[in-house]
C-alpha cells in the first residue's frame, strides 16, 4: 500500500464567500489556529480590503498581502496572500447583500476553481455565498454544487457531508418535496452510491466502506403500506449492489431510527433520499463542525456546513469550527490523494 506523504502542505484556494456575510471572519478565525495554519498553504480569493476588515473585527495577528500573480505568493507565518480579481470596488456593509456582493463571491469561486484545474492549487474551500445575491447579479444557479459541476464539466456529482465518522450523501439535492418521489430511481441511487464510494476510497482513505440506505417513506414503507418507492426502486438498487466486493450496502432502514448514535456510527456512510432527511439530523449533530464535500468532481472541494449568517456579520461573533473543519478535511483529502513511493 502506498505511503502517504504527511509532510506535504496542501495549497488551498479559499473563496471568500459573500463579503457581506461571515465568510471573511470565519476564514480569519480559522487561520488564527497556528496548528491548522502550519498544515496548509492558504490563498484567499476575494477582496483584500474586506479581508483586512475581518482581521480587525477578529483582532487577529495576520497581515493581508494582496497579490495579482501567483508568482508573487509567498507562504509565510502570519502572512495571508489574497488574490484580488479586477472588479470595481463598491461599498460593502456587513449584513447587507447586494448584486455586487453576489458578483464578487461568484467570481471568487470561479477563480479558485481555475487555480485547482490549472494545478496551481490542490483544493478549493468555499466560504458561504448568498443565492439571492447571485440571482440579483444575474447568476441563475441554485448554489455552489451545481456551479462546481459546470466549472469542472462534471455531469455526475453528489453532495456529501462529513463530521468525523458521521458521513452522509444525498440522492436528491435542492429539489421540492413534491418532486422527490419521481426522482428516486434505482439507477440514480446506484449512481450516487458509486460516486460516494469513489470519494470515500480515494480521498477519505476508507477502503471497504459500510453503507446504510435510508428509506423514503415512514418505516421505510412498511412493506408497501406507507408507500411503494422502497419496493419499486430502493430495494432493487440495494440488491443490484449486493454482490460487489468493494463495499457493503444494506437497507432500507427506517429514517426515524437510522440517526441514533449507536446505529449511524456503525456505518461509514448513510445514503439519504432528500435534502432535509439528511441535513436536519446532520446539523443537529454537527452544526459547528460539519463539512460539505462535492463528491465526484475531478477536484477536491470542501465547505463549511452553514450559510452567510448576515445577522452576525461584522460583529466578530461567528463561530469558525465548521470552516476550520473544512480546511483541515481538505488538507487530509489532498494528502490521501498523493501516494508516495
Amino acid at each position: 500500500m502506498p505511503i502517504r506523504d504527511k509532510t506535504y502542505k496542501p495549497r488551498l484556494a479559499i473563496s471568500m464567500g459573500d463579503p457581506a456575510g461571515i465568510g471573511p471572519e470565519v476564514i480569519i478565525k480559522s487561520l488564527q489556529d497556528k496548528k491548522l495554519a502550519a498544515r496548509i498553504r492558504p490563498l484567499v480569493v476575494g477582496d483584500p480590503e474586506v479581508i483586512r476588515q475581518a482581521v480587525k473585527i477578529c483582532h487577529a495577528d495576520i497581515q493581508v498581502i494582496p497579490v495579482k500573480e501567483l508568482s508573487q505568493v509567498e507562504f509565510r507565518p502570519g502572512h495571508l496572500p489574497v488574490w484580488h480579481h479586477s472588479i470595481p470596488h463598491s461599498r460593502i456593509k456587513p449584513g447587507k447583500w447586494t448584486p455586487y456582493t453576489g458578483r464578487i463571491s461568484y467570481k471568487a469561486v470561479e477563480r479558485a476553481v481555475k487555480f485547482v484545474l490549472n494545478q496551481e492549487a490542490d483544493a478549493v474551500v468555499t466560504a458561504p455565498i448568498c443565492k439571492q445575491a447571485w440571482h440579483a447579479a444575474g447568476v441563475f444557479l441554485s448554489g455552489h454544487t451545481e456551479f462546481l459541476g459546470r466549472l469542472t464539466k462534471t455531469r455526475d456529482f453528489a453532495m456529501m457531508f462529513v463530521d468525523g465518522k458521521f458521513r452522509l450523501v444525498l440522492v436528491t439535492i435542492h429539489e421540492p418535496i413534491a418532486r422527490v418521489p419521481k426522482l428516486i430511481t434505482r439507477q440514480r441511487i446506484i449512481k450516487i452510491i458509486h460516486i460516494a464510494v469513489k470519494e470515500l476510497q480515494e480521498r477519505l482513505n476508507i477502503k471497504q466502506p459500510r453503507i446504510a440506505v435510508a428509506g423514503l417513506n415512514p418505516h421505510a414503507g412498511e412493506a408497501g403500506i406507507f408507500g411503494r418507492e422502497e419496493i419499486r426502486e430502493i430495494i432493487p438498487a440495494i440488491r443490484d449492489l449486493a454482490h460487489n466486493k468493494r463495499f457493503k450496502v444494506t437497507g432500507p432502514y427506517s429514517p426515524d431510527t437510522l440517526f441514533t448514535n449507536d446505529i449511524m456510527r456503525s456505518f461509514d456512510l448513510i445514503v439519504c433520499m432528500y435534502h432535509d432527511q439528511g441535513l436536519i439530523p446532520f446539523k443537529m449533530e454537527a452544526i459547528h463542525r460539519g463539512v460539505n464535500i462535492t463528491a465526484g468532481l475531478p477536484i477536491i472541494r470542501t465547505s463549511p456546513d452553514h450559510g452567510t449568517a448576515f445577522d452576525l456579520a461584522g460583529k466578530g461573533l461567528a463561530q469558525a469550527g465548521s470552516m476550520s473543519a473544512a480546511l483541515s478535511l481538505a488538507a487530509d483529502m489532498v494528502i490521501n490523494s498523493r501516494p508516495k513511493g
